[in-house]
């Protein structure tokens, strides 16, 4: 129990840490205000649990504390006023997302073969798909596209250690990069009608 208290405490200050680098522009406003590196800390609190379900949960609480970590940092600090549709894309990731890569995380850390390869390159291709969506929709963002790509692509080089499982990975990742983002079309599709 303390370790999900201390998943959700984690994520309040992603969510706030968010909201200071956004605050600072730049590099720092496009990865504070970035899905993918969201779903990266419930990933690493989800490989930090005991079990899958632990781990979903985990991941789950990580990214609705930092829902509440930015919209608070976001009224206290900056008196900023809260936006329904953004709200709704944060808890949409959160209550989607936070499991996913919070198993992903378990899985990664206490498995073998094709399911450790599957979350390497889940991993690595949300970093992929959102930077292929910044080159896109924010060419100012190229840079941290690039970087987020770079990453990204490395995920299944670091995180795998025989190269057949890498190069699995690396192939995997394509899918899930396409998957990523076309999730980010649809999210814009969804609420710009």
């Amino acid at each position: 129990m303390l370790h999900l208290a201390a998943a959700a405490a984690a994520g309040v200050g992603v969510g706030a840490l968010s909201l200071g680098g956004q605050a600072l522009g730049g590099v720092w406003g496009r990865l504070g205000n970035s899905g993918a590196v969201w779903l990266c800390a419930a990933f690493v609190v989800g490989s930090m649990l005991d079990t899958t379900r632990r781990a979903a949960l985990g991941g789950f609480l990580t990214l609705a504390g930092a829902v509440i970590g930015y919209y608070a940092a976001a009224s206290w600090f900056v008196s900023a006023g809260v936006n329904a549709t953004s709200v709704g894309i944060w808890v949409a990731t959160a209550a989607v997302g936070g499991p996913v890569f919070g198993a992903a995380g378990e899985i990664w850390r206490r498995r073998k073969g094709w399911p450790r390869i599957a979350a390497a390159a889940l991993l690595g291709g949300a970093l992929v798909g959102e930077s292929l969506y910044l080159a896109g929709s924010a060419p100012d963002a190229m840079f941290v596209g690039g970087l987020m790509a770079v990453i990204g692509l490395a995920m299944p080089g670091v995180m795998l250690n025989a190269w057949r499982d890498r190069v699995r990975g690396w192939l995997l990742l394509l899918a899930f990069a396409c998957l990523t983002f076309g999730a980010y079309h649809l999210i814009d599709w969804v609420f710009a009608r």
